[in-house]
């Protein structure tokens, strides 16, 4: 019987159900990226009104939580990921009170992007509540 092949053997390693791993690690690499760019090349209307403090702030939350939560998802290490999801909804948290703020203060309609913030804040209340009673995949 031949050896399988690695991307077989990758497969076989992520945590059950396979997809919602998968889907749940690229939200995470997506929230690392987000923070990466927030902290090298801040967006200018929000760094203008906020300051940098808030932006790095946001940045470094999303950075850590999505660095945290890439490598925790897919191997059903709920323990790490458990405070991956807190850094990651503290920093959409964060950037859903700057949405808020600058829609009060400036002209302009926010509520749109607002919206799709909140959904994404969402999903990690969600993810939080459905691994919470949990530090490991039972199994593994």
């Amino acid at each position: 019987m031949s050896k399988p092949h690695w991307t077989v053997s990758l497969w076989n390693r992520i945590q059950e159900p396979r997809l919602v791993s998968v889907v749940q690690t690229l939200i995470y690499v997506l929230c690392f990226t987000g923070g990466l760019v927030t902290i090298l090349d801040p967006p200018r209307s929000i760094e203008g009104a906020f300051g940098n403090g808030i932006t790095l702030a946001w940045g470094l939350f999303a950075l850590v939580g999505g660095a945290m939560g890439a490598y925790s998802a897919p191997t059903g290490k709920w323990l790490i990921e458990k405070p991956a999801i807190i850094a990651c909804a503290t920093a959409i948290t964060l950037y859903a009170s700057i949405l808020i703020s600058l829609h009060i203060t400036e002209s302009g309609n926010r509520i749109p992007q607002l919206v799709f913030v909140l959904i994404g804040l969402l999903h990690f209340v969600n993810r939080y509540w459905r691994i919470k009673p949990y530090s490991y995949e039972p199994g593994k």
